[in-house]
């Protein structure tokens, strides 16, 4: 499922907030847009530069939308049914 990202555009930058997540994209000046996906506490994803603002928009989005996938990947050694054998001593 998509996340629903209200977005706060002006004529060079855009700004959202979703899930504790900033998206956002700002012109560098260079008739470019450079994009950031930042959490506190993880590494942000920046410096991707675009043609124009909803080509970083959308870019901020997939960024996000991989962020909640791998959040929510199944663990890679599967959960035994079984409980584990207890020895007492």
């Amino acid at each position: 499922m998509k996340p629903i990202i209200k977005w706060q555009t002006h004529t060079t930058e855009a700004t959202a907030k979703v899930l504790g997540v900033e998206l956002s994209v700002k012109s560098n000046g260079k008739g470019k847009f450079e994009s950031t996906v930042y959490c506190s506490g993880m590494r942000p994803e920046k410096d991707h530069t675009f043609d124009t603002l909803d080509d970083g928009k959308a870019w901020c989005e997939q960024t996000l939308q991989r962020w909640i996938n791998a959040s929510f990947e199944p663990a890679s050694e599967p959960l035994s049914d079984t409980p584990s054998e207890v020895q007492d001593d």
